[in-house]
């Protein structure tokens, strides 16, 4: 998550897709514990996922996958730079809407 943190999308999506095989078997077997580690997990892989597709997408695009990134449920220390990038590109495409509610 500190990639993530610090707004490194790429390299967070790599290292969260390796961390992947071995929660989703322990959350498989049952533990609980590693059942949350995974929710967690799906939001933020999907979250730095969008992050990086927003990097390289058009402005309009880059708002909207930047808006559903802002919304997953990942932990606040790597949310908070996400939504950061949302409003900064939802601002250069005019939605003042999401700025004030989302920002």
């Amino acid at each position: 998550m500190t990639a993530m943190a610090a707004g490194n999308y790429d390299t967070a999506a790599t290292m969260l897709s390796r961390a992947w095989d071995g929660v989703s078997k322990e959350a498989k077997s049952g533990n609980t514990g590693a059942l949350s580690q995974f929710n967690t997990m799906v939001h933020a892989i999907a979250g730095a996922r969008l992050m990086v597709a927003a990097a390289r997408a058009t402005q309009s695009k880059a708002a909207r996958y930047s808006r559903f990134a802002s919304g997953l449920s990942i932990p606040d220390e790597a949310r908070v730079p996400v939504v950061r990038e949302a409003v900064k590109f939802n601002m250069k495409v005019g939605n003042y809407g999401y700025v004030c509610v989302g920002g």
